[in-house]
């Protein structure tokens, strides 16, 4: 269950603080994000996604050959896939203007994709 405090401190609604704790029950890792004002919670992939994933859009980008304008649309078409399967909640239907942008960066990296959390160490 997520604590109280940061369900206050954050100003969850009721619907996405149920959505939270539903994901923490079944192991997800939820994380929130507000975005043009509007709440988001989301989870990052698991490998096996993120290699169905892979392996989808490889075969596309393939198929399409030297068609950049299609392979623009993959990779965009790969995003909305992305947010469509890992976030959990959001208030309304539709996505904000630049929601899915935002959303699928935030996803890659809650995924480990991006900078480490700490700089290497030489051990």
């Amino acid at each position: 269950m997520i604590d109280e405090q940061i369900v206050k401190d954050l100003e969850l609604s009721t619907p996405a603080t149920e959505a939270a704790n539903k994901a923490k029950d079944n192991g997800q890792d939820p994380q929130f994000l507000v975005i043009g004002g509007k709440e988001y919670i989301y989870r990052g992939l698991t490998r096996k996604e993120w290699r169905k994933q892979v392996k989808k859009q490889n075969q596309q980008v393939v198929d399409a050959g030297e068609d950049v304008v299609k392979v623009s649309e993959i990779q965009e078409d790969a995003k909305e896939e992305l947010v469509n399967l890992c976030v959990i909640y959001k208030k309304d239907k539709e996505f904000s203007p630049g929601a899915v942008e935002t959303l699928a960066e935030a996803i890659l990296v809650a995924s480990g994709f991006g900078p480490p959390d700490t700089d290497p160490v030489a051990l």
